[in-house]
């Protein structure tokens, strides 16, 4: 018999104690002048629970702290952590080894996806929540946040890390919108493209007035040197 159905043997019958001390601690509760073998089984099952539970704890191997330390690391640097991209390693020795924007392959989006989505360019990048998948919808709020470096510099150093969020967020949530920096339409691209989603964009913004204005002051020699000539 493998370890491993062993294992899941003594859980389940861990499991089904645990149910029988309950029922029995129930039944003996609702029935406080019921039979006397139904008080002294129930204290019987409760008294076999810790000699289970540290079978079960034996049967689990140690870790050791370096590959502790390494299945951290890789899920660090792979995003499934905070799931957002990582600030700049200054003691990473093969920079160029680093994805662009510091990010990983993510998996598929699961489950029912639009066809295209129109994204608003004005003063943000407006994302429509009317029907949005919602796994599509984090990853869009994640294009817009960061782990925070001030936050990591300070738990290396022991220092207090108070009123330093570990993830510094700049989408916003409006009513019926989310809200990204304008910066971010190559990677909204991008994580719709991966989705299998079109993005149509929507240009608002507004080109402003033009005003005549007079520059009136005077310039110095360098200036003078540096000034384009027209």
């Amino acid at each position: 018999m493998s370890g491993g159905s062993t294992k899941h043997k003594t859980l389940a019958v861990f499991e089904v104690t645990i149910f029988l001390a309950v029922l029995m601690a129930i039944a003996h509760l609702a029935l406080p002048s019921g039979p006397t073998w139904l008080r002294h089984l129930s204290i019987t099952l409760l008294w076999t629970i810790p000699p289970l539970a540290y079978v079960i704890l034996a049967g689990v191997s140690r870790v050791r702290r370096d590959h502790a330390e390494r299945l951290a690391q890789v899920a660090e640097h792979s995003g499934r952590v905070v799931g957002v991209r990582l600030p700049p390693d200054e003691d990473d020795d093969a920079p160029w080894t680093v994805p662009p924007s510091r990010r990983h392959k993510e998996p598929a989006v699961s489950g029912v996806l639009p066809a295209s989505i129109e994204v608003v360019q004005a003063n943000q990048l407006y994302v429509p929540k009317d029907g949005l998948n919602p796994g599509l919808g984090n990853r869009l709020l994640r294009v817009a946040a960061f782990q925070n470096p001030e936050f990591y510099t300070a738990q290396a150093m022991r220092l207090s890390t108070f009123g330093k969020p570990r993830v510094v967020a700049c989408a916003e949530d409006h009513p019926h919108h989310i809200g990204l920096p304008r910066g971010c339409l190559g990677d909204v691209r991008a994580v719709l493209d991966n989705a299998g989603v079109r993005a149509v964009v929507r240009d608002e913004r507004q080109g402003g007035t033009s005003l005549d204005v007079y520059f009136h002051g005077e310039l110095r020699v360098d200036q003078h040197t540096r000034l384009p000539r027209h």
